[in-house]
C-alpha cells in the first residue's frame, strides 16, 4: 500500500472558495467533497459547494453523493476532472 497524506481543516468563510484556495496552496492531487443533494430552487438560490469546487479546483475532484443513509455506510463516488 502507498502512503497517503491527508489533511483536515475547520475554518469559516465561503466553503467553495476556501476549498479551492487550500487545494492550490497545498498543491493537492485530489479533493474529496460531499454533495447534499439539494435540488431545484433551493440549489439555485443557495448554490452548490461541490459544483463550485468541480469548476474551480486545480485538483481532481471526487464528489461523494449523500443518499440520506448513515454517513458511515459506503457511498459511491463520482470522479470529475
Amino acid at each position: 500500500a502507498q502512503d497517503i497524506a491527508a489533511d483536515f481543516v475547520c475554518a469559516t468563510g465561503d466553503p467553495g472558495t476556501l476549498i479551492c484556495h487550500l487545494a492550490t496552496t497545498w498543491e493537492a492531487d485530489v479533493v474529496v467533497v460531499g454533495n447534499s443533494g439539494k435540488k431545484g430552487l433551493r440549489r439555485l438560490l443557495l448554490g452548490s459547494v461541490s459544483n463550485y469546487v468541480v469548476k474551480h479546483s486545480p485538483a481532481l475532484t471526487i464528489v461523494v453523493p449523500w443518499d440520506g443513509s448513515s454517513p458511515v455506510e459506503y457511498l459511491p463516488a463520482e470522479i470529475v476532472g
